[in-house]
């Protein structure tokens, strides 16, 4: 064995002053040795991880490993760092987890892993954690200790280890995380905190649109012009569409998106007493109840069918009860919401264009839906009883 150490110390030697690498061949010309043995050590070196060797064309070319012994760093870390051999014997443990553990070396190495040995290593998951790192399996998990009254947030890497003998074992190393952990703790809070102030301030502005509406209410009661009581009731419905949005808004846990479903059913029963229909008669129907949308764009889909329903009535059901209509709303595989208005009234005439309407109800409606909502409206299908929206994923 002492011949084959000589042996390999030369092809170490030799391996140094060519850092490019060398083929099998060229080492054994240079050295006059043997190719079988040759290779046999390059194996040795390559096991213990003191050489590497990579595929250029058809060549294997051999070189020294410019990895860094961990016998030289270990000391230098800011980590905790224990290496254990395949019996799981303490062989090495670095200067800054013994200042922590108050453990003398000569009192800890040599000895197994145990739920005795290193208090914070104590749990029965570390044994097993590192039993699996000696089968391969690199494993991290996160633990506290309590030092000097104050919990200390670590997390623990299992690594799986070959030594220069080529036999394994596992090295533990053990991160300081308590910062990053507090770090976290009050991102928390301060989210936290966030959507609490959030939800009070959506509620006190739907607390004030409900008292303009009141106002409103108020000031129909109080004159006696039909036209400007209409007007009125247009402006109050307009509002009703967000203050719904900012109710919803006020119970939301996480995130400033409303449920389509919720909304929709919520504004279809408001519109319906707002505008006499008679119950039932105005429904909403959402083919996925746990689609979303966004708040701005809540507010601007309500008044968008605020004021389609507001037209129907007065088009589809002249001097008449409204009969039946149905906001349906689906969302494709590609996120876009295809929302319908359809009623069995009278239908829209042909040769209507939306766009150049001087109705102040379909003007606003269709500015919000190609300016704020980015989609397209049109008279739904060839019956034109209603109306269909296409929207991008919202």
């Amino acid at each position: 064995m002492e011949n084959g150490n000589s042996e390999i110390s030369r092809i170490k030697e030799l391996l140094k002053n060519e850092p490019r690498g060398l083929s099998i061949r060229q080492i054994t010309e240079n050295l006059d040795m043997n190719r079988n043995l040759a290779a046999k050590y390059l194996d040795m070196l390559l096991v213990s991880g003191q050489a590497e060797m990579r595929t250029i064309g058809m060549a294997k070319m051999y070189y020294l490993s410019q990895r860094v012994p961990i016998s030289a760093m270990i000391d230098f870390s800011s980590d905790f760092i224990v290496i254990l051999d395949e019996n799981l014997k303490i062989i090495q443990i670095n200067d800054h987890f013994l200042e922590f553990s108050g453990i003398a070396r000569p009192d800890i190495l040599g000895k197994i892993l145990s739920t005795d040995t290193l208090p914070i290593l104590r749990s029965g998951q570390s044994l097993q954690s590192a039993r699996d790192a000696l089968r391969g399996k690199e494993l991290a998990e996160d633990t506290e200790w309590n030092a000097g009254g104050r919990n200390i947030s670590y997390r623990v890497k299992y690594i799986p280890t070959v030594f220069e003998n080529g036999a394994p074992g596992v090295t533990i190393l053990l991160e300081d995380i308590s910062e990053i952990r507090l770090a976290e703790r009050s991102l928390r809070a301060a989210l936290n905190e966030k959507e609490v102030l959030l939800g009070e301030i959506n509620q006190r502005v739907n607390d004030n649109l409900q008292l303009i509406m009141s106002l409103i209410e108020l000031q129909v009661s109080s004159i006696d012009d039909r036209q400007a009581q209409a007007m009125l009731k247009e402006t109050q419905n307009r509002i009703l569409t967000l203050a719904l949005v900012y109710s919803q808004l006020g119970r939301a846990h996480r995130g400033m998106a409303v449920n389509m479903d919720a909304y929709l059913r919520n504004l279809a029963g408001s519109l319906a007493t707002s505008y006499q229909i008679e119950t039932g008669n105005l429904t909403a129907e959402v083919a996925d109840p746990g689609i979303t949308i966004a708040d701005d764009k809540a507010g601007a889909l309500g008044l968008v069918l605020n004021e389609l329903i507001g037209y129907t009535l007065a088009t589809a059901y002249p001097g008449k009860p409204a009969g039946k209509i149905r906001i349906a709303v689906r969302c494709e595989d590609d996120g876009r919401f295809f929302i319908q208005l359809a009623h069995d009234g009278k239908p829209v005439p042909a040769g209507f264009s939306l766009a150049e309407t001087g109705i102040l109800s379909l003007q606003l409606a269709h500015t919000l839906v190609t300016r704020q909502l980015k989609g397209t409206i049109d008279v739904r299908g060839e019956g034109r009883q209603g109306w269909e929206l296409v929207l991008p994923g919202m």
